[in-house]
């Protein structure tokens, strides 16, 4: 049987990696965080396929971000456009939809 490496990592050692990352954001403190952390963070879990999407429940954090997401998009902030459009929260009111605030994420982006 051929055994595959990669990053000198066998196949065990990449699941312990994932398992320890994943772990650590579960018991990561909120309230610790910066802005931008806590986007990342909302980021990484409000993808529908993660498998910890379900576990943690983030829409306090989200509902806390987004006044100053909109705050900052009317700057045309890139990083908040495209967290506008890319977060998950179907509570959270929106005045344009995801692919408006995407495509004026790659505008300001490439102004800049």
């Amino acid at each position: 049987m051929t055994n595959y490496n990669y990053n000198k990592m066998n196949a065990q050692e990449i699941a312990e990696r994932i398992i320890n990352c994943e772990e650590a954001y579960l018991k990561t403190d909120l309230s610790s965080l910066s802005f931008e952390e806590k986007c990342r963070f909302a980021l990484h879990h409000t993808v529908a396929f993660h498998p910890l999407c379900r576990l943690l429940d983030i829409s306090e954090l989200c509902a806390s971000i987004y006044p100053e997401l909109l705050k900052r998009a009317e700057e045309n902030d890139g990083f908040a456009l495209y967290c506008l459009a890319a977060l998950f929260t179907p509570d959270v009111p929106r005045k344009q939809t995801r692919l408006e605030y995407l495509e004026r994420a790659v505008k300001a982006d490439t102004a800049s």
